[in-house]
């Protein structure tokens, strides 16, 4: 009995220090902070909810939201590792990748968020702007990019066919249209509604007129859809299997939650980012192709976009097709 009662306190010594090792392994897991980032853009709807929702709270003490606004704040973010997860055009994960970043992308969600849009309703086409003036934002970068790409592939010539005015930010390229200084601007969304409902108001008479998407399925023969952003991970938090499970399934579920309430998603948005408005965030979850695909399984249609791009900009994907464990895992 003596040895009974010596070998089950044992026992639970041993269950005890099984269960602290445990939980300190578990606590260890758990990361102080995460840092999610992402452009005033559709493509970061789903982290807004993930953060107001505190859908990461299995993983990290803390998780906070960082909005960029250019370009430059976004490159500035990836080389100072200021986020974990990042939601990035996919061309410029490329191009960090390959320039020896260490990051994957692994995801995509925005497959369709371009448009011209016109003071005149009868534009339909790019052959349509011959001559005219284009207000384009970000030279270089993804507006200016695909706008240029397919214009070469119907046969135009960017710098001679159209008189190309190029702004500093989205924003900018709105306001020319809203203030009657431009009749056709290269918009993405929620920008796009944001001009139409304010063009209801003011009696500007804009148009959603070119549905970028569906020239890219007309001149490649393909689906009307361009895989332009999703979200890239780095270092530090790539090579953890549980917290990238995680975290797409919670962002694949917040997708669905977003498309399923845009008016709630509106409410959310207008909290974290200043200045934007339930409404033209509402709508333009009517117009956006907004879904979720892993990177392997998106592999073909990237490498197809990131090969157009390069043809008209061999700087845009850093040289060259990525390669390795750029598809996440």
């Amino acid at each position: 009995m003596k040895a009974l009662l010596v070998m089950t306190k044992k026992l639970l010594v041993i269950l005890l220090l099984f269960l602290s090792f445990s939980v300190d392994a578990f606590a260890k897991d758990k990361l102080d902070k995460l840092v999610l980032a992402g452009p005033i853009a559709p493509v970061t709807y789903p982290l807004i909810y993930m953060v107001e929702k505190n859908r990461l709270q299995g993983i990290a003490e803390v998780t906070e939201l960082k909005i960029w606004h250019n370009p430059g704040q976004l490159r500035a973010m990836i080389a100072g590792r200021q986020a974990d997860f990042l939601a990035v055009p996919t061309n410029v994960a490329a191009n960090f990748y390959n320039k020896g970043v260490d990051l994957s992308l692994i995801n995509v969600s925005i497959w369709g968020v371009l448009w011209v849009v016109s003071k005149d309703g009868n534009i339909s086409n790019l052959t349509d702007l011959k001559g005219q003036e284009v207000v384009i934002p970000f030279k270089g970068d993804m507006p200016d990019l695909v706008f240029r790409n397919l214009a070469l592939k119907q046969g135009l010539d960017p710098d001679r066919d159209f008189k190309i005015r190029y702004v500093d930010t989205p924003m900018d390229a709105a306001q020319q249209l809203i203030m009657k200084r431009a009749k056709h601007a290269v918009l993405t969304e929620p920008l796009v509604s944001t001009v139409l409902l304010k063009s209801k108001e003011t009696g500007a008479g804009l148009h959603r007129s070119i549905n970028l998407q569906k020239v890219w399925g007309t001149v490649y023969k393909a689906e009307a859809e361009i895989p332009q952003a999703g979200i890239a991970v780095l270092a530090k938090i790539k090579s953890n299997p549980k917290i990238l499970e995680i975290f797409q399934r919670e962002y694949a579920a917040a997708i669905k939650w977003s498309k399923l309430h845009p008016e709630e998603m509106g409410k959310l948005a207008e909290k974290y980012i200043p200045g934007l408005k339930p409404e033209p965030v509402a709508e333009a979850l009517r117009h956006v192709s907004l879904k979720f695909v892993t990177a392997q399984k998106a592999r073909t249609s990237l490498e197809r976009f990131f090969t157009a791009l390069k043809e008209g900009n061999l700087a845009s994907i850093g040289g060259k097709l990525p390669e390795g464990n750029f598809y996440g895992e």
